[in-house]
């Protein structure tokens, strides 16, 4: 294992083909993409995140931090390590990502981590144990930092964020977080919240030879789905986030459980709504309330996620000000902050712990969750440098 950074404990066992050198954080990259950390809710199968969250523990010990492991979700510890005590009169810059991957799926050797094109493949590589990977490596290698530095290392967040909720309730003083995620070293300031509602229409079984004795619930679910796609888009037109766009509705799920000969006397729907930064959530529920009563269907509505919230972080704030300075300086472009259709664990950090929050962090989003999921080796070492310099800043700065 890596211990601080420029070292390596021992020879690596990456396989590169001999196109390129390894070095300490392609390393420690690769060791994170052998460890299985495949959220067990979406897998049960998974041994979950425990034995790669334990890594990560023994890693920031032997980085001089101190090191506590959380066990807010059962037999799924968190890691919490620290320089330094953070108080309200010294607030940390607080530095957060999460440690569970998706499944494999149909992804061949994705625990077998390989070099091909300057580029490492796994499943994690992208989402996100190459910004996990540089994170560590930029806060070994500022130890000694003279302001306290918190490290987050969270599980859960593939599937309910119980991890970051957890700490963030507790709360913690800092002037900013950092939260790793695939952003091209792109500073995200802001992205959308989301709902998740299950949706049963109703009807009467009958035999499908005799479909007139019956009252087939996938057709009301069909019409269901039509009205209420037309009514989300005509009640929200014009509500838009600059960065993020329109609020969306999406019907993700179909689903009956009868026999393909009789006539369902039920349907199930999954609904995926992505709500916009400054969008209440909450006048969404009462539209579709009323939405479901005028449609004339017999429905019943469930809520399957409390609502998650949106990140939206003014630029002018010291972290986001931070990651823009840096990011222009490591890429050499004129970089402007940006806006992001997914969910993270930062919108968590932002409300609940009440810190402002930036998502940055080395990959492209569009090989997150993939058969080919990679990152670039560049762009990982870019990634150590990003969140050095943003470290540095906070501590220059006040």
């Amino acid at each position: 294992m890596l211990r601080g950074h420029g070292r390596l404990a021992r020879p690596s066992r990456l396989d590169t083909g001999g196109e390129c050198a390894i070095t300490p954080v392609t390393e420690l990259l690769s060791e994170l993409v052998r460890i299985d950390s495949v959220n067990p809710s979406l897998d049960p199968a998974s041994r979950g995140e425990a034995e790669v969250a334990a890594f990560v523990a023994r890693f920031m010990r032997g980085a001089g931090f101190h090191v506590e492991m959380p066990e807010d979700v059962p037999g799924r510890p968190s890691v919490v390590a620290r320089v330094g005590t953070p108080t309200p009169d010294r607030p940390a810059l607080l530095l957060e990502c999460h440690v569970d991957t998706v499944p494999l799926g149909s992804m061949r050797n994705g625990l077998r981590p390989r070099v091909r094109d300057g580029r490492l493949f796994g499943r994690g590589a992208c989402d996100v144990k190459g910004g996990l990977a540089a994170m560590m490596t930029a806060l070994a290698s500022r130890r000694d930092a003279s302001k306290p530095l918190v490290f987050w290392a969270t599980v859960d967040e593939e599937h309910d964020f119980g991890g970051v909720r957890a700490l963030a309730e507790r709360g913690i003083p800092a002037l900013g977080a950092v939260v790793a995620e695939p952003t091209r070293l792109r500073p995200v300031i802001a992205h959308k919240g989301c709902l998740r509602v299950e949706l049963q229409t109703r009807g009467r079984a009958a035999h499908s030879a005799r479909p007139e004795l019956g009252d087939n619930a996938v057709l009301h679910a069909m019409r269901l789905i039509d009205t209420l796609q037309r009514g989300f888009a005509q009640r929200f037109a014009g509500i838009a986030h600059p960065l993020c766009g329109p609020p969306l509705w999406s019907v993700t799920q179909i689903a009956t459980t009868n026999p393909i000969n009789v006539i369902p006397d039920a349907c199930r729907l999954g609904v995926d709504v992505r709500v916009t930064p400054g969008q209440d959530a909450d006048e969404i529920l009462v539209w579709l309330d009323g939405a479901l009563a005028a449609a004339g269907v017999p429905v019943e509505k469930q809520l399957l996620r409390l609502k998650d919230y949106a990140l939206d972080t003014a630029p002018s704030a010291a972290v986001a000000r931070w990651a823009l300075e840096v990011s222009r300086a490591v890429l050499g472009e004129d970089v402007a902050p940006e806006g992001a259709p997914f969910g993270t664990d930062a919108s968590k950090i932002s409300v609940l712990a009440g810190v402002p929050a930036v998502v940055l962090g080395p990959g492209d989003i569009t090989w997150a969750h993939t058969v080919e999921e990679h990152i670039a080796l560049d762009e990982l070492e870019r990634g150590v440098a990003v969140y050095e310099g943003v470290i540095d800043r906070y501590l220059a700065e006040g």
